[in-house]
């Protein structure tokens, strides 16, 4: 409602009450009832009248909602305090409990660390870079040594790669599925088991594997490959093989890429196949002894056999493992980059699955799902990933690249608070330098 709306709503209101007071030959109220007159009038409540008459007197701005309350101020909290909750914050996540505003505060008033309210606290979490928000157990698998080594590996070549003079393009390749029915996230279900649908039928037809590789000018034309699935298994990736991949691989990408680029896709075993195959527990003795001598790695006959997988496994550490594809890619003159584990969000493509797969959901349920029906869908939902879509992904996905390699620096930057606590006397303190203080 407008204000010239409400003024003649009102004007109307007060126009019906004289009116009242007019059939009904005299005023409705004692003239002497002010307040409760003017409030029957414009028909609001007395309190309402009672409060605008106030704040007029007062001087306050008559167009604020008094109903409506003020923002909670923050609080700000020293240095020393935030850093006190932010280590007491990790505490409770070792100690796996459940970290709230209710059960921090809890312990913030335990510890008597220091005088904070809930709404207090909330702001001061916000400020600190806190978000309240559902628990993520990849962030966990994501930040274990091994792989965070890997993840810093990727984006040292990644950004120095942006930031060279003349950039390598980057190609991006991984692979994905559909259903010749479809498949759907979201069902309409009741609370009765009858509605839930099993893991081995959660859509239903046959499973077609996807493998397809572009960068920001789009696909790479006629890299797609789509077959059906003759493998039952849950895992899409146990569809796929070493060689049925390295030969797309060759004649796919890399005959087809006209500048030397850099190829980025993640770890799955047929993209890992080693140049040479090393030892394992299901080899001989005999298979474990004649490696060595080939390496030159000294050992004694009478070893056994798990003393000779050790000495394999230490030689392998101490040498650089090399990969068919990389090697593959060399002689095209490309280069591989391999993804940190669980860092999928680092692969555009990702982005262009999610496009393209929504597009084929809708529509392949309007057809019988059969082969051809299947085969038509994709390539137009995949033509619905114009080179200016591949764009916006990618940009998209660099800048998460450049926020986390950004925020791997701070982190490698930061230098640990150390409290010096003085237990000496007052007498003692007065010999301190200024300096001394200040430390």
């Amino acid at each position: 409602m407008d204000a010239t709306e409400a003024k003649r709503k009102i004007l109307l209101n007060v126009y019906d009450y004289f009116v009242k007071e007019k059939n009904h030959g005299g005023v409705l109220t004692s003239v002497m009832a002010v307040q409760q007159r003017t409030a029957d009038a414009v028909q609001v409540s007395k309190q309402t009248v009672v409060r605008t008459c106030a704040m007029r007197e007062i001087g306050s701005d008559l167009k604020r909602n008094p109903y409506r309350r003020s923002k909670p101020r923050r609080t700000d909290l020293p240095e020393n305090k935030k850093h006190t909750i932010r280590c007491l914050i990790y505490d409770m996540y070792a100690n796996k409990e459940h970290v709230t505003l209710d059960t921090l505060l809890a312990v913030i008033k335990l510890k008597d660390l220091c005088d904070l309210g809930r709404t207090s606290l909330f702001y001061a979490l916000k400020e600190m870079g806190f978000k309240f928000k559902m628990t993520n157990n990849r962030r966990g698998l994501c930040e274990q040594s091994h792989v965070v080594s890997m993840r810093n590996v990727f984006l040292r070549k990644y950004i120095k790669n942006l930031e060279s003079e003349i950039p390598h393009d980057f190609v991006f390749l991984d692979e994905t599925w559909v259903f010749s029915r479809g498949a759907t996230k979201r069902t309409w279900q009741d609370d009765r088991a009858k509605s839930l649908q099993q893991p081995h039928k959660a859509s239903d037809g046959k499973r077609y594997i996807i493998i397809h590789a572009g960068g920001r000018n789009g696909f790479i034309e006629g890299s797609s490959l789509i077959f059906s699935s003759t493998n039952k298994s849950f895992d899409y990736h146990d569809n796929m093989n070493a060689e049925l991949f390295e030969k797309w691989f060759e004649e796919s990408v890399l005959k087809k890429l006209a500048q030397p680029s850099i190829i980025v896709l993640d770890n799955a075993s047929y993209h890992t196949r080693k140049s040479e195959k090393i030892p394992t527990a299901s080899s001989t003795k005999e298979e474990i002894s004649n490696w060595l001598k080939m390496k030159n790695r000294p050992f004694d006959t009478g070893m056994f056999k798990a003393e000779l997988l050790e000495i394999v496994k230490n030689h392998s550490q101490a040498t650089i493992t090399k990969y068919v594809i990389d090697e593959m890619a060399l002689q095209y003159g490309h280069e591989v980059l391999r993804l940190p584990p669980y860092h999928c969000h680092f692969n555009p493509i990702e982005l262009v699955w999610g496009i393209s797969k929504k597009f084929y959901d809708d529509h392949i349920v309007a057809t019988p799902g059969r082969q051809e029906d299947v085969l038509k869908i994709w390539n137009d939902a995949l033509a619905k990933v114009t080179p200016d879509v591949w764009n916006r992904c990618v940009t998209h996905t660099e800048e998460i690249i450049k926020d986390t390699f950004n925020r791997e620096k701070i982190i490698d930057d930061v230098r640990p608070l150390i409290f010096t606590v003085n237990t000496g006397s007052d007498e003692e303190s007065d010999y301190l330098s200024e300096s001394d203080n200040d430390a």
